[in-house]
């Protein structure tokens, strides 16, 4: 009897001391397909995301499986919606790239061990954003070449036309082997550039006339104009007032 007690006794005391051995991770995987936005408007990449991630504690492996997928897509779709459908393979890398530096990833009771992205992109979506990028490209264009042209226009008309010399000038200098880009020809420029330089007297009283001309009502310019025909024929000018106009602005007024 005192044998069978000490059995039991020395039974008990290693069942104090004996547990169950620790439970190794439960390991999962995961694989789905979506529908993400691209930054190109009504356009989507088709991705396929493939996760393996270790339970660590009491955590169901169904709600482990929203967690991790759900870490995966924040980080994935976000990057692939700033990026264009016709950048598939570069925004694929980029991605998983991305994951690959912030992995193993542990959150609570899941630790994600392995997350990948493949992107695809359908044919006619493929075809419908070159499309789109050759329209914007033209627009460019057209823009650019509007540009070019109303800066080409407002040149010749504060530039080249602003007065007969600069008008000769620039037609010399696109023609430079002509017969008439003489000596005597550039002399007579430089004389007439004098003449029309904005430091020239007559210059700045035709400005002045022309302002002030400006600032008067249709028949006020008329009345003023009719009396400058009259000086100028009282002193002699008869040819000169025949030459003023009998209007003065722009035909619509």
């Amino acid at each position: 009897m005192s044998g069978m007690i000490g059995r039991r006794q020395r039974r008990s005391a290693q069942g104090d001391v004996i547990k169950e051995p620790a439970l190794t991770p439960r390991q999962w995987g995961y694989e789905f397909q979506d529908l993400w936005p691209s930054r190109d408007s009504e356009l989507h990449f088709r991705a396929c995301v493939r996760i393996e991630w270790e339970v660590l504690g009491e955590f169901a492996g169904t709600d482990s499986r929203v967690a991790v997928s759900m870490w995966v897509q924040l980080i994935a779709e976000k990057m692939a919606g700033e990026a264009t459908v016709l950048r598939r393979e570069a925004t694929e890398n980029a991605i998983n790239h991305e994951l690959a530096i912030r992995l193993p990833h542990e959150d609570g009771s899941v630790r994600v061990l392995r997350a990948s992205v493949t992107l695809d992109v359908e044919e006619g979506v493929l075809e419908q954003a070159e499309r789109r990028l050759a329209m914007r490209r033209q627009l460019e264009l057209d823009n650019l070449t509007r540009q070019q042209s109303s800066a080409q226009v407002a040149f010749m008309r504060e530039e080249i036309l602003r007065d007969p010399v600069n008008a000769r000038l620039h037609w010399l200098l696109r023609n430079p082997t002509s017969e008439i880009a003489d000596e005597g020809t550039w002399l007579e420029l430089v004389g007439q550039a004098s003449m029309w330089s904005n430091d020239s007297r007559w210059v700045h009283v035709a400005h002045l006339v022309e302002k002030f001309l400006s600032g008067l009502s249709v028949e006020n310019r008329r009345d003023l104009l009719g009396v400058l025909k009259k000086v100028f024929a009282g002193y002699g000018g008869e040819d000169l007032a025949a030459e003023i106009p009998d209007e003065w602005g722009r035909d619509d007024e």
